[in-house]
This record gives structure tokens, C-alpha cells and sequence, in this order.
């Protein structure tokens, strides 16, 4: 039994009171023995643990209702971004088209074929920043994207605006869980459009079938090969003169690659791992 004693000071010590029986010869209880074991500091520690306690549960209370704040301004705050991202891509594809469609009007009221050519390659040009744009705002992630499937559908795309259904195929070979950033995406859908345009422009006969191949693979943990060739006659030797290979050439800096021409291939290396890059 614990019990609150006085002491001849009139001080206060709590006690735990021991009670023990003294019985005589037959058994009989004739006395009870009584003694007492101060316990005043563990009930002082008990006391100070008790208080801790209701400490760190009003402190755990107001970080939890801090945290609860922080969540739910947090909230707004990413869904402010959302509709901004929506509105930014917005006007950045209507910018994109009326740009696009300015170039095609000033195409037509050239009479110089030669400047008119000038005029629908670099809406061209832009249709492709267009197309990586579309894809880029639907990936889930807005600061990367996977290399495969955004391959496939920019030369899906690159198809239909080429014009290249009538005998010449635009097949793509990716290695699967490869993600590049976005910017990186934007100038490699640029490099891809120059060379495989070039291609259907360039590498076949009239009325001839031909093959184009786009090939993405893992060469090493931190770098990728792309490679764009086709089955035609290839790039010309006297290209470095060209104004889409000088394209071709700053955009492969701007990704950190390099390039390696010879008649029907090109090779790239870019970094594969977005994810990696962030951290860095």
C-alpha cells in the first residue's frame, strides 16, 4: 500500500507500508508488524515521466496540426501549379499553331520554289517541337519521359506528316525503361525529325519501298546509343554543308552527346537515367 507521510519537519514523503503478522506459539496473531519504505523519488520520477508525456503529446499535437496546415497548403499550392502547367501548355501549343500556320502562309506566297522549300522545313521543324510537346504533357512525370514509347509515337506522327506510307516504313526498336528529361526530349524529337525526314526526302528512288529504322539501346549504365538509318542510298557525303545537319549538330551538344556520321547511320549518346540527373 502506498500512503502519504509527514515527516518531523512537516515535510510530505510517500511511502509504500508494509504489514506483516506476529503470532504467538498457537498460531494466534498477537501483533502486526508494521514497516515503511520511502519511495518519495520514484513517485518525483513518476511524477516528472507523467508530465514529459502530457508534454510530448501537446507537442505531437501541434506538429501534427502544423503538418495537417503545411499538407493542406501544400494542396493548394500543387493544385495552383496544375492549372498553371494546363494553362502554360495552353498557350504554348496555340503559340505553336500560330506559328506553324504563319510559316505555311508565308510558304505559299513565295514564288521562289527554293524559299518556299525553306519556309515548310522549318514548319516542319516546328510541327516536330509541337508533336514533342503534346507528348510531354502527357506523361505522368512533366520533367521526364520514357525514351521507347515517346519514340514510337513521334515516328507514328512522322509517318503521317511525311507523307511516307506509300511504300517506306518507319520502324522504331527502344530498349524498354529508359527516361530522358524533358528538355533532352524536346531537342531529341528535333534530331530525329531532321534525319528521318531527311531520309524520306532523300534516301529512295521515287515510287520505290524502303525501310527506315530508329534504334534506342543501352550501351552502357549511363549512356544510350540512337541510331537512324535506313536501307536507301543514305546521307550524302557533302551533308556538313547543310543547314539540318548544323541543326542536327547543336542539338546533339545541347544533349550532351555525340555524334558519328557515316552514309545511312547516326549515332548518338545520350544520358539514360533522368532520375539520376535530378540528384545531382
Amino acid at each position: 500500500m502506498e500512503i502519504l507521510q509527514y515527516r518531523k519537519d512537516g515535510s510530505t514523503l510517500w511511502a509504500t507500508l508494509f504489514v506483516s503478522p506476529w503470532a504467538d506459539e498457537n498460531g494466534q496473531v498477537i501483533h502486526y508488524f508494521l514497516s515503511f519504505l520511502d519511495i518519495t523519488r520514484r513517485h518525483e520520477a513518476e511524477d516528472d515521466l507523467r508530465q514529459l508525456n502530457l508534454d510530448l503529446e501537446r507537442r505531437v499535437a501541434e506538429r501534427t496540426q502544423g503538418l495537417t496546415a503545411a499538407n493542406a497548403h501544400l494542396s493548394r499550392l500543387l493544385a495552383e501549379n496544375e492549372v498553371l502547367l494546363r494553362e502554360v501548355d495552353h498557350r504554348a501549343k496555340n503559340s505553336l499553331a500560330v506559328a506553324s500556320s504563319l510559316l505555311i502562309t508565308q510558304a505559299y506566297q513565295q514564288a521562289d520554289p527554293a524559299v518556299r522549300a525553306l519556309f515548310l522545313e522549318t514548319q516542319e521543324r516546328l510541327g516536330a517541337m509541337t508533336h514533342a510537346h503534346n507528348l510531354l504533357s502527357k506523361s505522368s512525370d512533366p520533367r521526364q519521359i520514357g525514351l521507347a514509347p515517346y519514340l514510337r509515337d513521334l515516328c507514328t506522327s512522322l509517318m503521317a506528316s511525311t507523307g511516307s506510307g506509300a511504300g517506306i516504313r518507319i520502324e522504331v526498336q527502344a530498349d524498354d525503361g529508359i527516361d530522358i528529361l524533358a528538355n533532352r526530349a524536346i531537342a531529341l524529337g528535333l534530331i530525329v525529325n531532321e534525319l528521318v525526314t531527311n531520309a524520306v526526302k532523300h534516301a529512295f528512288a521515287p515510287d520505290l519501298a524502303g525501310r527506315i529504322e530508329v534504334a534506342a539501346r543501352r550501351s552502357r549504365a549511363d549512356r544510350v546509343i540512337l541510331r537512324v538509318r535506313d536501307n536507301g542510298m543514305g546521307m550524302s557525303t557533302g551533308r556538313e554543308g547543310a543547314l539540318g545537319y548544323a541543326i542536327i549538330q547543336s542539338l546533339v551538344e545541347q544533349i550532351d552527346g555525340e555524334m558519328d556520321g557515316s552514309p545511312a547511320l547516326c549515332v548518338m549518346r545520350v544520358v539514360p537515367n533522368a532520375k539520376d540527373e535530378h540528384m545531382r
